[in-house]
């Protein structure tokens, strides 16, 4: 899916690799027919990091909600605006078959800007654009404490989701993280890989 060069600042497309170490998830809650990914954790975890690295891998959208105040119309309006016209029907039918992906970071910040209820009609609006779908084709990253808001809303709409929690590092990936981070800002030497 390509995106117009006029579209809202929040939703772009991963083209560069990003940085991200594996970690490990935890199943929360799975319900049958799931339509969104719930994929929480504590702040800086790497919440956004894998958002990306999967944005980056599936060549999925990436819609960061910290960018933006989100309303009634929100969901649709800023897609049409980013796909254009003649690309929005095509996208939302790739979204519902699983073709598709859209990655939604940040439900934390658009909480704090725009509020809770905004929260849930923007989800809701994300369900409508899905219509009959069973399809796992939205992701939406957030804290713990939001993600079981969203989770809590989901069930008392009756919307299937799949909840994920980020998980510490194996130790193996916790190395590895280390010496990225290093790499990042000077060369490695023998005494630091070892």
């Amino acid at each position: 899916v390509n995106i117009l060069d006029t579209t809202h600042r929040s939703i772009s497309q991963i083209v560069e690799k990003p940085f991200y170490i594996g970690t490990n998830f935890k199943q929360i809650d799975m319900k049958l027919g799931a339509r969104f990914l719930i994929v929480s954790a504590p702040g800086a975890t790497g919440k956004s990091a894998f958002g990306k690295f999967l944005a980056y891998s599936k060549k999925a959208l990436y819609w960061n909600l910290a960018d933006l105040y989100i309303g009634d119309g929100t969901f649709q309006g800023t897609l049409y605006k980013a796909l254009g016209a003649s690309k929005i029907s095509d996208y939302a039918n790739k979204l519902q078959t699983g073709n598709a992906t859209l990655i939604i970071d940040a439900f934390d910040e658009a909480e704090v800007i725009s509020g809770r209820r905004n929260v849930e009609t923007f989800l809701s609006e994300a369900n409508d654009f899905l219509e009959n779908s069973n399809q796992l084709s939205i992701v939406l990253l957030s804290r713990t404490e939001t993600a079981q808001n969203i989770a809590t809303f989901f069930t008392a709409h009756e919307i299937p989701y799949r909840h994920m929690e980020i998980d510490f590092f194996p130790k193996s990936n916790a190395r590895d993280f280390v010496i990225k981070m290093i790499e990042k800002k000077k060369p490695i030497n023998r005494a630091i890989e070892a």
